[in-house]
């Protein structure tokens, strides 16, 4: 016997008019209606599928190591309608799960893994989520990361840092950021660096193990806790949760979140810094003489890593 659907109060008649197959929206008070029709206006963060080919760098290689394929495919259209129900009645609920169209959706930490198909821990492996801010020497990491002379904005009044310019890095370390921001820590930060991002671009090129289901999930939280202010973050994430419980939409409904993928066009946009060879990985750059230094004439010069301490 199929089990039986959950029943939520209904405060409203409102209804996806357009289609004669409509479904009940369903919130638990006007309130919570009147939410969602505020967070419809609202945008979503434009996802990005990341697809290298063999030729840029390791990004390819560092994929496959992580077993992240799955999760870097290019996002499928998804419903506008759907992904804000699901906001605005977990936002009313507070508890691991929402309704959407009259059906319980979960989204915990172990859901979001399933539906990601997050790979497991290989022994031994460093887990990124287990460190905290004491484990990242960001003034390190930037020179390691970037061209020399880069250093750390602060934030207004304050000695803490901010962000660095995306464009101080090589075009491999870009990519990784380009991926961060669109679908595992969304931003709106396109040309800078933030803290939080440099900590988890980190780790990606560490080759340490990232719990996605664990960020995105904590992601989805600092939203509900704003639900009606900023992009709205993980539709495809959403989308997917709710396919999985049995929601349905129609296909005229949806809404195309497609930015274009980041792949080999898009890598071959981003400019190189001119003074020295970028390491496959995106760990900054390596040159025969540091800037400022005069080349030794008829002597081998050995490579050197671009960072300042």
């Amino acid at each position: 016997m199929a089990p039986k659907r959950q029943r939520t109060q209904v405060s409203s008649s409102t209804t996806d008019s357009s289609s004669a197959s409509a479904v009940r929206l369903r919130f638990s008070t006007p309130d919570v209606e009147a939410k969602y029709t505020r967070l419809l206006s609202k945008p979503i963060v434009k996802e990005r599928g990341f697809l290298p080919s063999g030729k840029d760098g390791k990004l390819l290689e560092m994929i496959l190591e992580m077993g992240w394929v799955p999760f870097c495919e290019a996002p499928t259209a998804v419903p506008m309608s759907v992904v804000c129900e699901f906001n605005v009645n977990a936002k009313a609920k507070k508890n691991g799960f929402t309704v959407v169209r009259g059906m319980t959706v979960e989204y915990s930490v172990d859901t979001i893994r399933r539906v990601i198909e997050q790979p497991a821990r290989k022994p031994g492996q460093d887990t990124w989520n287990d460190k905290t801010s004491e484990d990242f020497d960001l003034v390190l990491i930037v020179a390691t990361l970037c061209v020399p002379e880069t250093h750390w904005k602060f934030k207004r009044g304050t000695t803490d840092y901010s962000t660095f310019p995306v464009s101080s890095m090589n075009k491999f370390a870009r990519a990784w950021n380009a991926f961060i921001i669109s679908n595992i820590m969304p931003s709106s930060h396109m040309y800078d660096v933030t803290v939080e991002c440099t900590r988890l671009l980190w780790g990606i090129l560490q080759g340490d193990y990232v719990d996605l289901g664990m960020v995105i999930y904590q992601g989805i939280l600092r939203f509900l806790r704003v639900s009606t202010t900023g992009s709205i973050p993980y539709a495809s994430v959403v989308a997917k949760l709710c396919v999985i419980v049995g929601v349905h939409w129609p296909t005229h409904k949806q809404l195309q979140i497609l930015s274009a993928p980041i792949d080999r066009t898009t890598l071959a946009t981003m400019q190189e810094w001119d003074g020295g060879k970028p390491d496959l990985k995106g760990l900054g750059y390596s040159f025969d003489h540091l800037p400022g230094e005069r080349p030794a004439v008829g002597a081998a010069q050995s490579s050197k890593t671009a960072w300042r301490s």
